[in-house]
């Protein structure tokens, strides 16, 4: 008779852990599916690169979002990382940075092809936002106006951030990309983290970014949210297009 209540027990011990195994899972799974999906365009994707430093580890729930989305044949979001520039879609995004002074971090996003077997030409148009989270972007604020490599408005527009073939854009900037060859295909990026020490000459930078696909080939101009920022700064930096 004890036998028995014990392996009763026993049983219902094991389906409650099963249970509780299985709900775990699923909020798992739902807080996973919450925090990386854009409302209007998207799965949430995550890239990274280092300069002359290791980058740095996936964090234990980074660990676990790629087993969950494995387990349930997600897309994953943590893309391949570089020395050189930024993964965003099937392209290189060059980044440089420019100060690692805490609260006041910025780089260079470069208009420029930056890989090492690349000439160094045209390839990114890019426009800023002044919007602060990813989530606000809407596709409605993508209809602006895009800005190549030696856009003879670039000053105008940029201020002395603009530097012919790359512009200078601080930590948490959102910026949309388009490819010249491609304006149909926008890139929503934010500079998400980057982390450096002053006076060393190392630096790693965390971007998120979703796509927002069939936009309208050309800007129509400057929509609400989406208007050029004009960005003042009285530091030198490297020439045109050149690599830090």
């Amino acid at each position: 008779m004890l036998g028995a209540m014990r392996s009763v027990a026993s049983k219902r011990t094991w389906i409650v852990l099963v249970l509780l195994i299985i709900a775990i899972l699923f909020i798992a799974a739902w807080l996973v599916r919450r925090a990386s999906v854009h409302p209007q365009f998207g799965l949430i994707q995550i890239t990274g690169m280092a300069m002359r430093s290791p980058y740095p580890p996936l964090t234990l729930w980074q660990k676990a979002e790629i087993c969950v989305r494995s387990w349930l044949r997600l897309q994953q979001r943590y893309g391949s990382k570089s020395d050189y520039g930024l993964q965003v879609g099937t392209n290189v995004l060059g980044w440089s940075y420019r100060n690692n002074v805490p609260n006041n971090r910025d780089g260079y996003i470069y208009m420029c092809d930056v890989r090492p077997k690349a000439d160094n030409g045209p390839l990114w148009e890019f426009a800023l936002s002044n919007k602060q989270h990813l989530r606000d972007v809407t596709r409605e604020d993508l209809r602006c106006e895009f800005y190549g490599m030696n856009d003879p408005r670039g000053t105008n527009v940029f201020g002395s951030a603009w530097r012919g073939r790359t512009i200078i854009v601080p930590e948490g900037q959102i910026f949309f990309a388009r490819l010249e060859t491609n304006r149909s295909v926008v890139y929503v990026v934010r500079l998400a983290k980057q982390h450096g020490v002053p006076k060393e000459d190392w630096a790693t930078m965390k971007t998120e970014y979703v796509v927002a696909n069939d936009m309208l080939p050309n800007g129509v101009g400057p929509a609400n949210g989406s208007q050029p920022i004009r960005s003042e700064t009285n530091s030198t930096s490297p020439a045109a297009g050149s690599r830090r």
